[in-house]
């Protein structure tokens, strides 16, 4: 593979390493990787920008410094898609995955208005979220208003603070410092 190659590849290549390692660690609710993330893989990524601008400012060829500065401007794009998708993105994904290899399980709870599993938990001190797969056939919770009244219904204390409908009758509810089980 040429020089020139590579150069055309570049920004495809930088676009999809920054996906493929920044979407799962900053998607990740894991302490670790929250510091991880913050204390080495930013300032990594920082460094990275900072040695692609000076390679461009120097570079001779025209090609070549377009190729790097379409690079830099792929790696911001697609941290900005990372970071920008973090509260949807990630349970969306992982619903996506999830699902063809439980389908089974989900439609044991169909017809049913039913929490079929604990999908997420994280925090500390007193502090936690708890998400749920859950299952409503009416389709009538697409609201953390519904939802609370939802979970009130069925004898759950509790207040909902995000809903993702996932598919039809399918929610992901997220409650604070109340477990639903």
């Amino acid at each position: 593979m040429t020089m020139n190659r590579i150069f055309q590849w570049l920004p495809a290549l930088a676009a999809i390493v920054v996906l493929f390692t920044a979407g799962p660690l900053f998607w990740s609710r894991d302490f670790g990787n929250y510091l991880f993330a913050f204390f080495i893989y930013i300032p990594a990524l920082l460094f990275v920008l900072v040695g692609l601008l000076f390679w461009a400012f120097f570079e001779k060829q025209p090609k070549r410094r377009h190729s790097i500065l379409a690079t830099i401007a792929a790696i911001i794009a697609s941290s900005a898609v990372v970071f920008a998708g973090e509260k949807y993105l990630g349970d969306r994904i992982a619903f996506t995955f999830w699902y063809p290899f439980h389908h089974q399980l989900v439609e044991k709870f169909s017809g049913k208005d039913a929490i079929i599993i604990t999908w997420d938990s994280w925090g500390m001190a007193g502090m936690e979220n708890d998400s749920y797969l859950v299952s409503n056939p009416s389709d009538t919770i697409s609201s953390t208003d519904a939802a609370t009244r939802w979970a009130h219904g069925h004898r759950f204390d509790c207040e909902i603070v995000d809903v993702q409908r996932m598919r039809r009758s399918l929610y992901i509810l997220t409650t604070y410092n109340c477990p639903l089980q």
